[in-house]
């Protein structure tokens, strides 16, 4: 039988995305094989796409070329323990999210290792998915990862241990920004009709909108916005040194938990993997 394209093990939020995702963009359906533990749960996607393989065995996705392990993390052990023996050294292994070294995984798979921390983003094809390659992924496979990656937004391939900072910005992103808006719309709401907060709702996303926008048309600054806003002594400039003192403290201390956080949850995975046999 000939060997397919994309496995994909595991039919949560990443899962289906990627696999929604690649389907979208015109991938052959009877390319790909998806596994989940409750099969009943892809009822939705072999409804539409009958050529999917979709099946509770994740050992027949793991036998793919390329292998999507979109589980989650503490989950990682047992099901690399479950595929070891399907791998090749001709298998792209690609772990999905942001716990978990590669060094972690080489110690039950010692072929070629990509990791990948996409974004929800990537479900209207916007945001940056990240990528990093051990040394053993070929040119060839980069280039095919990065390829299909990009058809749902854009990529930046790093260094691994640049992968927990930028995380923060893409996949952690949108609901930092959502929480922060959030805050924000609450403070203004606190007078507000019903109705009228809900007009304020849709003025905020239209004011996110359209700044993002200018931004990007103009090749404009953070700084530079708020000077072309911010007049001397005026109402704005107000706001922004109230935000510039009380903000900074807050995303230094975002920035260290999420490390943190982010560090504990790979021990956990690595010590976890260490225990396959």
């Amino acid at each position: 039988m000939q060997q397919k394209e994309i496995g994909i093990i595991g039919y949560g939020s990443m899962g289906k995305m990627l696999t929604q995702g690649f389907l979208r963009h015109g991938i052959a359906a009877e390319t790909m094989v998806v596994s989940n533990r409750h099969v009943e749960k892809m009822a939705d996607l072999v409804a539409v796409y009958p050529e999917v393989t979709a099946t509770a065995d994740n050992r027949e996705a793991a036998a793919c070329a390329h292998v999507f392990l979109c589980v989650e993390p503490m989950q990682m052990a047992g099901v690399l323990g479950e595929i070891k023996d399907v791998l090749s050294a001709h298998t792209h292994l690609i772990t999905i999210g942001g716990a978990g070294d590669m060094a972690a995984y080489r110690q039950v798979f010692h072929g070629a290792i990509s990791r990948v921390i996409p974004t929800l983003l990537a479900e209207i094809d916007r945001g940056y998915a990240l990528i990093s390659h051990n040394e053993v992924v070929s040119s060839n496979d980069k280039a095919w990862l990065e390829k299909n990656l990009g058809l749902m937004g854009k990529i930046v391939a790093l260094p691994e241990e640049h992968l927990k900072t930028f995380m923060q910005f893409t996949s952690c992103g949108p609901a930092f920004i959502a929480a922060l808006f959030e805050q924000w719309l609450a403070a203004g709401e606190q007078v507000l009709s019903e109705e009228l907060k809900e007009i304020l709702f849709f003025t905020l996303l239209e004011t996110v909108g359209g700044t993002v926008a200018l931004m990007e048309k103009t090749e404009m600054s953070f700084a530079e916005m708020i000077a072309r806003v911010a007049t001397k002594g005026g109402i704005t400039e107000r706001g922004v040194q109230i935000l510039r003192a009380g903000l900074g403290p807050v995303f230094t201390e975002l920035t260290t938990a999420c490390n943190d956080r982010n560090d504990m949850a790979a021990g956990k995975v690595a010590a976890a993997i260490a225990d396959v046999k």
